[in-house]
């Protein structure tokens, strides 16, 4: 359970500092770099629903230790099934990300290379 919520923390941390870094950037370096894999070099985009999914992981899994009320079992089966939507979005991301989830500084870098 604590390793799902630091990776979900650690990307979300990951997630902000791309956004707010630069052309200058190491992630622009790789977002450039048409010798790294798509996969790898959209990774960013894919940091933040990949964080919501652990995330949702850690809450099940730390229900695990007072599971008990059936009710409440339902619910975190749901509950699993929804965090893979999640993992769907990333998992999509990695191959083709979508506009919106491009910050402000890739996007005029993006125009500027065609």
């Amino acid at each position: 359970m604590l390793a799902t919520a630091l990776l979900s923390v650690l990307a979300v941390v990951n997630h902000v500092r791309f956004v707010r870094s630069g052309p200058g950037s190491t992630w622009a370096a790789r977002y450039f770099d048409a010798d790294i894999p798509k996969e790898l070099r959209n990774l960013p985009f894919a940091q933040l629903p990949g964080a919501a999914m652990l995330a949702m992981w850690a809450v099940m899994l730390a229900y695990t230790w007072v599971s008990g009320q059936e009710t409440w079992d339902a619910i975190m089966g749901l509950f699993l099934f929804a965090s893979f939507v999640f993992g769907g979005v990333a998992i999509k991301r990695l191959y083709r990300p979508p506009h919106r989830a491009k910050p402000r500084w890739l996007l005029e870098e993006d125009r500027q290379a065609r």
